[in-house]
């Protein structure tokens, strides 16, 4: 259920974006549309230009979300929309059906009811998953020290989003739930630098205490397979 990919720099970028191509291509041999839900972040930013790029993937069947989002305007450098807009939603991706994860709501917590009902009608279950972990083992906005991180991490919570506010990190955010996320059929995960492999060796080689590092939940479990992709 859990396969590794540990690669050069040069060969990252090219090797996830084939397997995440070779992955959406066989699900649409099979189903009519596909539900990918993808990380904000530096990091993937190459990765979701290499993706635009590729004119064998059939865009106009595929169905896009965020996994987080911080509540702030799409025009922000924060906004991990407009990271979408600006290295995925281009070129050939530009096909695609997007779905936000910010509304006009003043707040997080006020947007989230539309919000879960956009995505239940529009997205009600994922077909792929793209995450990074953070510095602290979160993933999504699934961050240790939430106030709801229980409510949130039980996988028997039937809500697909839930508005959140990290303990260190700014801005309010509306986050995929674990549960939802693990509705997908295939989850990929991707991190850079020593310090990340450090701690993802730490979580995978004890599913204790998933309160300190939340990125054990997915490593943990044994409902959908995991691709974890990294380089030093």
């Amino acid at each position: 259920m859990l396969s590794e990919h540990s690669l050069s720099e040069q060969q990252l970028i090219p090797q996830l974006g084939q397997a995440l191509k070779n992955t959406i291509n066989r699900l649409l041999a099979r189903q009519k549309s596909v539900a990918l839900a993808l990380a904000g972040g530096t990091t993937p930013a190459p990765l979701y230009r290499w993706l635009s790029e590729q004119a064998d993937i059939p865009w106009g069947h595929c169905k896009i979300t965020l996994t987080d989002e911080r509540w702030v305007n799409p025009q922000q450098p924060d906004s991990n929309e407009l990271l979408l807009r600006e290295n995925l939603l281009i070129n050939h991706g530009q096909q695609a059906y997007f779905c936000p994860l910010k509304n006009a709501e003043k707040s997080a917590r006020e947007g989230q009811q539309s919000l879960e009902m956009e995505l239940r009608t529009n997205l009600p279950q994922l077909d792929i998953v793209l995450l990074g972990m953070g510095d602290d083992g979160h993933f999504a906005s699934v961050f240790p020290e939430l106030e709801n991180f229980e409510k949130l991490t039980d996988l028997q919570n039937t809500a697909l989003c839930q508005a959140v506010q990290p303990p260190h990190a700014p801005h309010e955010r509306m986050t995929l739930t674990p549960a939802y996320l693990l509705s997908a059929q295939h989850i990929f995960i991707l991190f850079k630098g020593a310090k990340k492999i450090r701690l993802y060796e730490q979580a995978k080689h004890n599913f204790h205490h998933i309160e300190e590092i939340p990125l054990r939940l997915l490593l943990s479990q044994k409902k959908v397979p995991v691709d974890v992709y990294w380089s030093d």
